[in-house]
């Protein structure tokens, strides 16, 4: 996600629709029908049912959510990495998926 506030929050719908929104925008009254599980809430023009919201998330939980999908994995320092390659067991090198290191 490019070019995104650090104020930005996304809210994820069952179906899969993602809303961003800023954070001041989710007010108190927002926060309070979202923890009572009732009614709508009116988000730029549109109803969104409450019950039907997965969560309000931070945009790097998103990206990574959708990395995950795609296959892309994480490594401890937090490089990702496309489903195409793996770790060597042995040496720890990247290598693509199929083909052995020669390190070890």
């Amino acid at each position: 996600m490019k070019n995104v506030t650090k104020n930005l929050r996304i809210i994820v719908t069952r179906s899969g629709m993602e809303i961003p929104i800023e954070n001041e925008r989710l007010t108190l009254e927002y926060r309070k029908k979202l923890d009572q599980m009732q009614g709508f809430i009116h988000i730029d023009g549109e109803d969104i049912n409450i019950k039907d919201i997965v969560g309000t998330f931070k945009p790097d939980t998103v990206d990574a959510m959708h990395r995950r999908k795609r296959g892309e994995w994480q490594d401890e320092n937090g490089q990702w990495y496309s489903r195409d390659v793996h770790r060597c067991p042995g040496c720890g090198n990247i290598i693509p998926k199929g083909k052995v290191c020669g390190n070890c």
